[in-house]
């Protein structure tokens, strides 16, 4: 029962100042997930689990290609290839975004 209460204080408190939260299976179910999945992150450092994926920037007033943004992909043993379709904001992130330039070519 205090894990319960816990898990939906966090929530409470989450939600801003003066607020309750009435605990539901769903919020932990919810916990149990965040937790696991913070687990594999941790293994998946240790692993070496990421893949860089470069994506082109085009300009379609222009149309041409002005950059590239290198992002981060986790590819999870289990899960396979992941690319933040859950908006977890925990296996994609853009790392960097520079101007391209044909000169550089």
């Amino acid at each position: 029962m205090l894990k319960t209460a816990d898990t939906a204080m966090y929530r409470a408190k989450g939600m801003g100042k003066n607020q309750f939260c009435v605990y539901t299976e769903d919020m932990g179910v919810q916990e149990v997930r965040k937790m696991e999945l913070e687990k594999d992150l941790q293994r998946a450092l240790e692993q070496k689990q990421f893949i860089v994926v470069y994506q082109p920037k085009w300009n379609v007033k222009t149309n041409r290609l002005y950059g590239f943004e290198a992002l981060i992909r986790w590819q999870h043993p289990r899960l396979g290839l992941h690319a933040n379709q859950d908006r977890s904001k925990v296996s994609c992130f853009i790392i960097d975004s520079k101007p391209f330039s044909h000169d550089n070519v």
